[in-house]
C-alpha cells in the first residue's frame, strides 16, 4: 500500500478496499478480507485487530470437546471488532449500501454436510442475484470459515428447522483462489482483469510439528498437522494458478513467506514481532521487492488485460475468420481548402493539448454544415506529435462507435469488446485525443463512451448544445457559426478555383457572402459549382441564388464526385431537415413563426404579448379569408403557451425554444439578451414548412394589434425588416404600416 501511495502521490497509503475490486478468503484468511474489504477498516487497524484476535482466541487451548479452542472467545472477540469498526456487533455482511463499483467481499465456507467435489458457499458482501446465502451478521459467518474440526467446532448458521452447519473451507479449497475467479466472471460479465495477487499461509516448511514430548504433551498436536496440510493444499492451488497464468507476465502474483517461521509453534502468538521481523526480511528479499513494484504498478495501472470470459480457465471456441484483421480508423485529413479559423483552432488547442494534467473536454457545437469537423480534423492535424493514440469516432449512431471502439481494443490486443478500449483508455497515464464527431443524436448517451478518469482529452463535434455538459478545462466551450468576412472570401475563391479577381467581381463576392451568412458549407457548395460550371460568373451564381436559392445551394449536389471538393454527404437543407424532422409539433410551428421575424433581436418578450393579447384581439376592419386563416393559425399557435389559468406558461415556451436552440437552429445573442437565426436557416424554413408566404405575414401582423407604442415599434421594426428582406415590399407585395 506504500508503494501505491508513492505511484499515486497521496499523502497517507489507500485502504486496501479502494485499490482491489475483490478481497476474499477462507479461514484467518477470510476474517482479514472482512476486516479490509466488508469493515473497510484502515490497514493499520486491521493489522492491530487481528493481532489481539489472535492472542485472545489462540493463547488459551480447550481441555475437552471437539476442537482446539473455544468458539466462544472467537465469537466474542470477532464482535468487539465489528462494532468497533460499525457501531453494531450484529452487522450483516451483505452490505446494504453498496453500489456498483465498489469493493466487494468473498467469504467461503464449507457446508459439513455434503462437501462434493470440494465446492464451498460463497457469503459475499452485495447482493446475490441468485442462490443468496442466508443473510446473517458477519461474525457468524466468520465463526463458520474458521471451523476447521481441529481448531473449532463445526457452527450452526440459520434459525430452525432451517440451520446448516459450517466447517472452513480449508476442508477442501485451502486456496479459494479458482472460486474467487469463477465468481469474478459471473461478477464482472464481458469485462476485464488487470491482476490477481494471492497472499499464501507460508510455506510448508515452516510449520513444524515439535518433537519434543513435553511441548507434545502442551500443544495442539491436531491442530498443527491440520495447519501443515492447510499449507500443502494451499501451494498445489497457487501452482496450478501459476501455470493458467504462465503466458500472460503480470498479472497473477503469489506471496509467500517461506523461512524464518520455523521456530515460532502455536505459542509464538506472544512472538508477533518475531513473525514481523521474518516477513520483512522476506519483502527486503531482491526478486520479492521487485514483485511487490510489480504489484503495486498493475494495481495503480489497471490496465485490462485478461478477459473476465477467460479468467476461470474456460476453454473458448474459436471461429475461423476469413475477413481481414480490424484497424484503427486514421483520422481524416481536413479539407485542402480548408481555410481560416484561426482564432478557433487556437483555442481548442489551449484547451486540449497545453497541460498533461486533468481530463481535458473541448465542445466544438453549432449548425450542421458550419464547419465544426473541419476544425476539429485540423486541431488533431496540428497537434498530432502530441498524443500516444489519436482515435477519430463517427458518433452518429451507438453502432459507428462502438465499433471503432471494438477495433482500437483488438489492435492493442486488449479484448475484442469495446469497453475493453475504454478501460485501456481509463488505464493509459500517456497523453490520447479521443475525437467524437458528429455526436448529433439526442438518443444517444455519449456519456457511456467518454473513458472514466482524470486524464486524456477529448473533443466532441456537435449541434446539440446541450452537449456543452461534457466540456472541461479552459476554452472547451466552442460555437462555430459564421466565418469571418476574410476568411469566407478566401474560401469561395479557393472552392471556385479563383486566383485573382476584379474589384467589381469582389464586390459581387462580398455581396454573394452577405446573402449566404457567411456560412462554410454554403461558401464551399457555391464555389464548388462555380468552379466546376466553366461559363459561371460570381455575378451569375449570386442571380440564380436570388431567383431559385433552393436549386442554387442544392446544385452542388449534382456535381460527379470526383469534381467535389469534400467528401460531405448533404445540401445544407438536407443537414438542417434531420434537425428539423426531431422537432416536435410544437416546435416545428414555433420555428416557423420565428422564421418570419427578422433574424436578430428575437425576444421573449414578443412571444408573450403577443399571446396575452391574441385572445382578446378583435378585428377592426372586415377581413379576408387569407387573413381569417392567418389568425386562426397564431391563435392555435400562441394558445398552447397559456396555461390551464389562460396565463403565459414560460416554462413550456423556454421548453419549446430550447428544443430549437439545442439543434442549433436557433443562436443566443447574451450581450443583447435576444435570440438569432442564421439568414440562410430562415429562408430554409419556408421551403419546409407547408404555409403560405402570405399567411406567415398575416399572422405576424395580428400580433402588432393593439400593442403600446415602444413594443409596437419594436415589432414593426423587426416585422418589417423581414417583408423587405424576403421579398423587398413583403412576402404579399404590401407594406405593412405602423
Amino acid at each position: 500500500m506504500k508503494r501505491i501511495q508513492a505511484l499515486k502521490d497521496l499523502n497517507a497509503p489507500p485502504d486496501p478496499y479502494q485499490c482491489f475490486d475483490v478481497i476474499a478468503g477462507t479461514g484467518t484468511g477470510a476474517v482479514q478480507a472482512c476486516m479490509l474489504g466488508r469493515l473497510r477498516m484502515p490497514l493499520e487497524s486491521a493489522i492491530k485487530s487481528y493481532a489481539n484476535l489472535a492472542n485472545e482466541v489462540f493463547s488459551e487451548k480447550k481441555r475437552y470437546g471437539s476442537g482446539s479452542f473455544k468458539t466462544t472467545k472467537l465469537k466474542e472477540s470477532l464482535r468487539n471488532i465489528i462494532q468497533h469498526a460499525t457501531g453494531d456487533p450484529e452487522e450483516p455482511m451483505i452490505d446494504r449500501q453498496h453500489t456498483p463499483g465498489q469493493s466487494i467481499t468473498l467469504v467461503f465456507a464449507m457446508s459439513k454436510h455434503n462437501m462434493r467435489a470440494g465446492i464451498p458457499t460463497i457469503f459475499p458482501s452485495h447482493q446475490a442475484a441468485a442462490d443468496a446465502e442466508p443473510d446473517c451478521p458477519i461474525w457468524q459467518i466468520l465463526c463458520a470459515t474458521m471451523a476447521h474440526p481441529e481448531l473449532f467446532k463445526s457452527f450452526d448458521i440459520g434459525d430452525p428447522p432451517l440451520t446448516q452447519s459450517f466447517v472452513d473451507a480449508g476442508l477442501g479449497c485451502n486456496n479459494p483462489l479458482a472460486h474467487v475467479l469463477a465468481e469474478v466472471k459471473t461478477l464482472y460479465p464481458h469485462q476485464y482483469v488487470a491482476s490477481v495477487t494471492s497472499i499464501g499461509t507460508g510455506d510448508t516448511h515452516t510449520i513444524q510439528i515439535p518433537n519434543t514430548s513435553l511441548l507434545r504433551h502442551f500443544l495442539p498436536i491436531p491442530a498443527i498437522v491440520a495447519m501443515k496440510a492447510i499449507a500443502t493444499d494451499t501451494e498445489r492451488v497457487a501452482e496450478e494458478m501459476a501455470r493458467r497464468f504462465k503466458s500472460m507476465k503480470g498479472v497473477y502474483f503469489r506471496l509467500n513467506v517461506d523461512q524464518g517461521l520455523q521456530g515460532v509453534g502455536m505459542d509464538g502468538w506472544e512472538k508477533l514481532s518475531e513473525v514481523l521481523g521474518h516477513t520483512k526480511k522476506y519483502m527486503k528479499l531482491v526478486d520479492v521487492s521487485q514483485k511487490i513494484d510489480q504489484i503495486a504498478e498493475v494495481v495503480h495501472s489497471r490496465k485490462p488485460t485478461v478477459p473476465t470470459t477467460q479468467i476461470d480457465g474456460e476453454i473458448q471456441p474459436t471461429v475461423a475468420s476469413t475477413s481481414l484483421p480490424p484497424t484503427v480508423r486514421r483520422c481524416p485529413a481536413p479539407s485542402p481548402i480548408f481555410t481560416g479559423c484561426e482564432h478557433k483552432i487556437l483555442s481548442i488547442e489551449s484547451c486540449i493539448a497545453e497541460s498533461r494534467t486533468g481530463r481535458k473536454v473541448c465542445v466544438v457545437h453549432g449548425l450542421g454544415g458550419a464547419g465544426k469537423t473541419q476544425i476539429a480534423l485540423k486541431v488533431a492535424e496540428r497537434t498530432y506529435g502530441k498524443w500516444k493514440d489519436v482515435i477519430f469516432i463517427d458518433a452518429s449512431t451507438r453502432e459507428s462507435i462502438e465499433g471503432a471502439l471494438k477495433d482500437f481494443a483488438i489492435v492493442k490486443q486488449v479484448g475484442d469488446m469495446y469497453k475493453a478500449a475504454l478501460q485501456w483508455l481509463e488505464c493509459c497515464l500517456e497523453p490520447w485525443l479521443l475525437i467524437f464527431d458528429n455526436a448529433d443524436d439526442p438518443s444517444l448517451p455519449i456519456r457511456d463512451y467518454i473513458p472514466r478518469g482524470n486524464h486524456g482529452s477529448i473533443i466532441i463535434t456537435t449541434r446539440l448544445y446541450a452537449t456543452l455538459s461534457f466540456a472541461q478545462g479552459v476554452h472547451s466551450d466552442c460555437s462555430v457559426s459564421n466565418m469571418g468576412v476574410d476568411d469566407a472570401l478566401a474560401l469561395l475563391l479557393k472552392a471556385a478555383r479563383l486566383r485573382e479577381i476584379s474589384p467589381e467581381e469582389t464586390a459581387e463576392a462580398e455581396a454573394l457572402l452577405m446573402e449566404l451568412g457567411h456560412f462554410a458549407l454554403a461558401v464551399v457548395h457555391a464555389g464548388s459549382f462555380i468552379g466546376q460550371t466553366p461559363h459561371m460568373s460570381i455575378a451569375d451564381y449570386r442571380s440564380l441564388l436570388t431567383r431559385q436559392k433552393r436549386r442554387a445551394l442544392e446544385a452542388h449536389s449534382n456535381l460527379p464526385q470526383a469534381a467535389k471538393v469534400d467528401d460531405y454527404e448533404h445540401t445544407i437543407y438536407t443537414t438542417w431537415l434531420m434537425c428539423y424532422e426531431q422537432l416536435s409539433l410544437r416546435a416545428q410551428e414555433l420555428l416557423w413563426l420565428i422564421a418570419s421575424l427578422h433574424h436578430t433581436g428575437i425576444t421573449i418578450d414578443i412571444f408573450q404579448r403577443a399571446t396575452e393579447k391574441i385572445l382578446s384581439y378583435k378585428p377592426i376592419f372586415s377581413t379576408t379569408p387569407l387573413e381569417d386563416s392567418a389568425l386562426q393559425k397564431l391563435q392555435n399557435l400562441l394558445r398552447s403557451f397559456l396555461d390551464s389559468s389562460q396565463s403565459w406558461d414560460g416554462l413550456l415556451f423556454a421548453k419549446a425554444m430550447n428544443e430549437i436552440s439545442s439543434h442549433s437552429l436557433l443562436e443566443y445573442d447574451a450581450m443583447n439578451k435576444a435570440y438569432r437565426i442564421h439568414v440562410l436557416v430562415q429562408s430554409w424554413v419556408h421551403t419546409v414548412v407547408a404555409h403560405d408566404a402570405d399567411l406567415s405575414v398575416e399572422s405576424l401582423g395580428r400580433t402588432l394589434t393593439e400593442y403600446s407604442q415602444k413594443p409596437l415599434a419594436q415589432l414593426v421594426q423587426i416585422v418589417q425588416g423581414f417583408f423587405y428582406e424576403y421579398s423587398g415590399t413583403g412576402a404579399s407585395g404590401k407594406k405593412l404600416n405602423s
